[in-house]
Formats: C-alpha cells, structure tokens, sequence
C-alpha cells in the first residue's frame, strides 16, 4: 500500500512490518457503519492493559479539571470522541508494539477509559437532541396549520372593540401565566377571541367572518402549542446540561487527541512507513511571525509664536 493509500483511507491499518517486525494485523474491523460503542469495545480489547490507580492519577492530574472544562467547552464532545477512536484505530499496532515513541499502549488505554466514561452521556446527548429537533419540527408544522385561523381571527377581531380595561386585564393574565414568550401572541388572541364570543351571538360572529369552530381550533391548539414549547424547553436544558457535564472529560481527550497526533507526526519524520492521521481537531499550530512594528514618524516640533505687534 503506498503512502497516498494509507493517507486516504478512512481506517488506513498496517499492511507491512516496520522496523523488521514480523506481522501487522490489518484493522478491518473498523467500518463507517460500526457504532461508537463496538469500536470502544475493540480499543478496550485491544489496549487490554488496566491502569493502576496511581497510574491514572498521574495521567489526570496532568490537567486540572477547570482547564480541561474550558478545553472542552469549545468543542463539539461527539466529534472529539470519535476522533480519538479514529486515531487508536488507525495507530493502535504500533502503539502495542510501542513503535510510536511518547505514546504507549498505558496512556492509549486512559484514553480510551475517558472514552467509554462519556459513553453514557453521550448515548442520552443524542436521544435528546433528536427528541429536541423532533419537537421543534412538531411546534413549526403546528405554528403552520394555525396560520390561516390566527391570520382571520386577528383580522376580525381587529373590528371589535373589547373595553380598554378588558384588553388590560387579557394581557395581564397572559403574562401571569406560564409559558415561554413566544407563546403570548397566540394566548391573547385565544383570550380575546372567548371575549368576543361570550359577549356577542353567535351567529353574528359568524356574519362577521369567525366561526365557533375556528374559535374553538385557536383554543384547543393554543394548549398545544404551550405543551410542545414546554416540552422543547426541558429538551434544550437537558442537552444544556448534559454538554457541560461531558465538557471537562471531552477537553481530557481533546488534549489525548493533540498529543498523539504531535507524537504521530514527530515519529513519521524518522519513519515514513508509519501511517499518516490528520484531524481537523489536531492541527499543528502555526508559529506566530511577529511584524516589524511601523517605524514613528517624528514629530513635527511646534510653530514658534506670532510677534507680537509693537
């Protein structure tokens, strides 16, 4: 396999022996369709070597857990994480063979401990999200299908006067009760719209263009509408809090990430058989080139007073 092979490859795996060893098992088990939580049982099988607790209190006394939560916050903990699993699977033979000098199979094996910690979480983060876009979906196809009804009631009821002191108390009652804003249009539409029906027949806000029955549509979907907001609202804090939980851990793979990437590329100067991984998230950092600073111009000395005239 040449060089623009294994850089290509989505799971590039050894197929020749570095360093006069004897055999390199391909990785062919690690497919785009494989689930996060197989590819970590493989890691796990694979860097089977458990961590002493001392061991791994060095590791994560490495950085302190306000940092690594700032790591974390700026970054999206899915992707880091399967990032990770991309690189162990792409240089976990030479890491077992300890082939890749400054990253061996003990801190690979953290790595992917921190990994399969997150799994739950991460598990819960996607249910959510998808609940969340789900819910969010419901409440737009909702708000669309009562357009029509909102649109004429507003337009009617724009004709009726309903008593300033009336309106005051409408609006009033609408902001007491709970619910989010955006919700508050549609309530004192529905509240003003009861109003009119109790105070007027029937059958003349019927002449006038609004039947019972859109009435009715506005009320019974106004409940509706605040039940799928609310239900988005739990939906996003959960996903709010389940993200600032995974933070701290993900900035601890995050910086795993960085440093096998940097150990990577340090290695494959000395050995370009080893294969190549490149993440977005494990850029090397371009040196900062400092520019001259303009040089002042002088500055002009001052004008010399005007004579005074004798």
């Amino acid at each position: 396999m040449s060089g623009s092979q294994i850089k290509n490859s989505r799971f590039p795996g050894p197929m020749y022996s570095p360093r006069g060893a004897t055999s390199a098992p391909r990785d062919d088990a690690a497919t785009p369709s494989s689930t996060l939580a197989q590819l970590l049982q493989e890691l796990l099988a694979r860097f089977s070597l458990a961590l002493t607790d001392e061991e791994r209190a060095w590791l994560l006394g490495q950085v302190t857990e306000d940092a690594a939560h700032k790591m974390g916050a700026r970054i999206n903990a899915p992707q880091v994480v399967a990032e990770m699993c991309r690189a162990l699977q792409t240089l976990g033979w030479w890491i077992c063979q300890k082939q890749l000098t400054g990253y061996g199979p003990r801190r690979a094996r953290f790595a992917v401990d921190l990994a399969q910690g997150m799994l739950p979480a991460l598990t819960e983060l996607q249910q959510v999200e998808r609940a969340e876009a789900e819910t969010a979906d419901a409440l737009r196809r909702l708000g669309d299908t009562l357009a029509p009804a909102r649109r004429d009631a507003g337009a009617v009821l724009g004709a009726f006067r309903t008593g300033k002191a009336t309106l005051s108390h409408d609006q009033e009652a609408v902001k007491a009760a709970p619910g989010a804003a955006e919700s508050r249009p549609m309530k004192l539409l529905t509240a003003k719209a009861e109003r009119v029906r109790e105070g007027m027949p029937a059958s003349l806000l019927d002449d006038a263009g609004l039947t019972g029955a859109t009435v009715d549509t506005l009320v019974h979907k106004s409940a509706e509408l605040d039940a799928l907001r609310d239900r988005l609202v739990k939906h996003r804090e959960r996903a709010q809090t389940l993200r600032y939980d995974l933070a701290a851990p993900a900035g601890r793979v995050h910086r795993e990430l960085k440093a096998l990437a940097g150990f990577q590329r340090k290695a494959r100067k000395g050995d370009p058989r080893l294969p190549e991984f490149t993440s977005s998230l494990a850029r090397k950092a371009k040196p900062r080139v400092r520019r001259p600073k303009a040089a002042k111009s002088p500055v002009a000395p001052p004008a010399p007073p005007a004579p005074t005239p004798a």
